[in-house]
């Protein structure tokens, strides 16, 4: 079984290693550096939707940091230039 990480560099250090295998799986959409809902470090991979088989196709830990997947909706689009994004007022309140 593997250890828990000591700290977050760990969970950076393992989602920066595995960031090119995680991110050429289907739906996969973003890799950082997450938290478990217990607080502990994980690799936070972003995803357009959560199936059973993407679950499948990724691993539960990555050098003994969990993964944690966060579905994100649809993939995000961009812009083809900055006149075409919405204007978006702070609330700072």
């Amino acid at each position: 079984m593997n250890e828990r990480p000591d700290s977050s560099d760990e969970a950076v250090a393992a989602a920066v290693a595995a960031a090119g295998a995680l991110l050429d799986v289907p739906g996969v959409e973003g890799v950082g550096r997450g938290e478990t809902e217990a607080g502990d470090p994980a690799v936070l991979v972003l995803c357009s939707g959560i199936t059973a088989e993407l679950r499948a196709a990724l691993p539960a830990d990555v050098a003994g940091v969990p993964v944690v997947l966060y579905d994100i909706g649809e993939r995000p689009t961009a812009f083809d230039s900055t006149a075409e994004m919405p204007d978006i007022e702070p609330d700072c309140s």
